[in-house]
């Protein structure tokens, strides 16, 4: 039974709010956002499946729609709105005639559902409520990650009490005191964290596409928003946990397999990405094609060492798919690279290192992330450890319609992994292998090595394409299997715009824009057959966006840009340069131009122009036609990196 006791909340002097411990308070006294460290293993896995059970609840009973929602008990009728009021209101519907159960805490009967009640919109299902009797204690099934909060209201003794009105003043009869029922709020954003804040989390919500789109570019991101401190709730869910041992494999080479967790009945096969024809709707599936049939390879008791070996396979991005007795899933992506370099004259590099940056997996089980994306003072982030989202890497989604489209194009290229590009012997065995270089992801993190290869490359008449933006902004060290984040190129006198052309300047989840195209020589061929003209407006992009600067290259050309998309002077610039010993240089300028490469005919069709043109050797020529003017100044900080 729920413990009965006096709800009278009191601070400590001259404090704030209360330790981040309590489970219980008044809202104004608890803090926003639940600490989750202290959070034992146990407790954190018991607050994941309240999350999950309701999602699954919310999903099953189809309460994002308001008539089903009434159907099912709740009072969906709201408020009228005052005149003038473009606030967003957090809307209780409540199920007033609700039976009191054995389990206080349902994730299947929540007491109420949260709507946010944006003016001229629909209402839109943003979480849910529970509540206690008088007197009652809720429980805390997830230590200090489930709090319960009581409000202050104007009543009566023995009543139920009102929100107070703005001045704080209680109508007569009535006066101020803590209400003696306490409420529990989960919300259906994409955090731990942020899913049992007190208030609405309005930075997460709209991360999540929760709250409106021109509401959200007004919120402030928190310090969870986007970059997240603690893994979603989806990265989270049941897997086969493994990893390969090494990023990359030659064909005949005897790979090894890590499972890291428990399983029984395991059933092992090998797929590759990119020929498959199904579509990919979520951040959690690798589809591909099979290269072996499925083995009976027992179990696992959470440590399992499994050697494989690699098939004569063509170089590409190939995964394992594990399968346990118990239906849960897990992949182990890694690269089959040729057996040397240049057996194609084209290589496309996978952004392998900075998978493993913005992997949140909790290593050491302190409930962060061991990224130093957290906020956690991280130093290091390791490589051979699986992903969250069932072992599918970051970005995978939005790369693999490049990888489809290399396939159907009949692109013979060499795939390698950043260790790979790191073991070529020097830039001029670089360049005697490979015309063009293809860098298809967000391509962050780099050691210096790979930096002075790729630079040594272009200098000697190599070419380069970046398909994505924010490449080449960190250096790192590799030691072992570990990464060390040692500070920005920029800062180290290796600014990345005078090797990519462009560099980054901003970062915010939405708007995403359409590139406008621009007048110019480079354009004129880059852009011809796609259908589109100066002026008119190619696919969309956004995200992460890159602008010349200073320390872009002279003659540098813009050829298309997305104007002003974070804000005046904020714009994302797409770009083409050449050099006096041959090499050509492309840059995207914002993320997700690729994600549209396998369906977007105008897209695929400036992909190949650039390939025909890069990949080929040819005298170098000057460029004449539309040049950067007005240089942005370098930009002093980069937020949320």
């Amino acid at each position: 039974m729920p413990r009965r006791r006096s709800l009278v909340c009191k601070l400590r002097s001259g404090a704030t709010k209360l330790p981040a411990s309590r489970r219980h308070g008044l809202i104004d006294h608890l803090l926003q956002y639940p600490d989750v460290a202290p959070a034992t293993r146990s407790e954190r896995g018991r607050a994941h499946r309240v999350l999950t059970q309701l999602m699954s609840a919310a999903e099953a009973g189809n309460w994002a729609d308001v008539q089903a929602a009434e159907r099912a008990g709740y009072d969906t009728r709201t408020a009228p709105r005052k005149p003038g009021d473009l606030s967003i209101h957090y809307f209780h519907a409540e199920r007033h005639q609700e039976p009191r159960g054995t389990v206080v805490l349902d994730p299947r009967r929540p007491k109420a559902l949260i709507y946010a009640n944006a003016p001229g919109r629909p209402l839109a299902l943003v979480g849910a409520m529970w509540s206690m009797r008088d007197g009652e204690l809720g429980p805390t099934p997830g230590g200090p990650i489930t709090r319960w909060h009581a409000h202050v209201v104007c009543a009566k003794l023995g009543r139920r009490g009102l929100k107070p009105p703005p001045d704080g003043k209680c109508p007569p009869g009535t006066r101020l005191m803590q209400g003696q029922s306490e409420m529990f709020h989960v919300w259906f954003t994409k955090d731990l964290r942020s899913a049992f804040a007190i208030r609405a989390p309005e930075p997460e919500l709209c991360v999540a596409g929760l709250l409106p789109k021109e509401y959200c570019e007004s919120v402030e991101p928190s310090e969870t928003a986007d970059e997240h401190a603690v893994a979603a709730s989806a990265e989270l869910a049941p897997a086969i946990e493994a990893a390969f041992e090494r990023e990359s494999y030659a064909p005949g080479e005897r790979a090894r397999l890590v499972v890291f967790n428990r399983a029984a009945g395991l059933l092992l096969e090998i797929r590759r990405s990119g020929p498959e024809r199904v579509p990919t709707r979520d951040t959690r599936t690798m589809n591909g094609v099979r290269m072996t049939r499925e083995l009976s390879i027992g179990s696992s008791d959470g440590s399992r060492s499994i050697r494989l070996r690699v098939g004569d396979w063509e170089s590409g991005l190939y995964f394992a798919r594990l399968r346990s007795s118990d239906g849960r899933l897990g992949f182990a992506p890694f690269v089959v690279r040729s057996r040397r370099l240049g057996e194609h004259r084209v290589a496309v590099v996978l952004p392998t290192l900075t998978w493993q940056a913005y992997n949140f997996r909790d290593d050491d089980g302190d409930g962060f992330g061991d990224s130093w994306y957290t906020g956690r003072q991280e130093a290091t982030v390791r490589l051979d450890r699986p992903h969250l989202n069932r072992g599918v890497p970051y970005g995978f989604r939005y790369l693999l319609p490049f990888f489809q489209w290399l396939y159907r194009a009949e692109k013979g290229v060499d795939v390698l992994s950043q260790s790979d590009l790191e073991a070529a012997q020097s830039s001029s065995a670089l360049r005697r292998a490979y015309e063009l270089i293809v860098f298809p992801g967000h391509h962050e993190y780099v050691t210096e090595r790979e930096y002075d290869l790729v630079e040594g490359f272009r200098d000697r008449g190599g070419s380069l394409m970046f398909l994505s933006a924010n490449n080449y902004f960190w250096r790192v060290v590799r030691r072992g299997q570990t990464l060390r984040r040692a500070g920005r190129w920029r800062d180290l006198g290796r600014p990345e715009a005078a090797l990519v052309g462009v560099q980054y300047v901003a970062n915010k989840r939405t708007p995403r824009r359409p590139w406008v195209i621009h007048t110019g020589s480079a354009a004129s061929w880059i852009f011809a057959g796609t259908g589109v003209d100066p002026g008119s407006t190619l696919s969309r992009g956004g995200v992460e966006i890159d602008q010349v600067s200073a320390a872009s290259p002279p003659g540098i050309q813009i050829v298309a840009e997305i104007p002003n998309l974070f804000g005046p002077g904020r714009t994302a610039q797409m770009t083409y340069y050449e050099t006096r010993s041959g090499a050509r240089v492309f840059a995207a300028g914002a993320f997700h131009l690729t994600r549209v490469i396998h369906r977007d005919a105008g897209v695929s069709r400036m992909i190949e122009n650039l390939w025909a043109r890069l990949a080929h050797a040819q005298p170098a020529q000057a460029q004449i036609g539309t040049q950067r003017t007005d240089v942005p100044r370098e930009s002093s900080s980069r937020s949320a990196k």
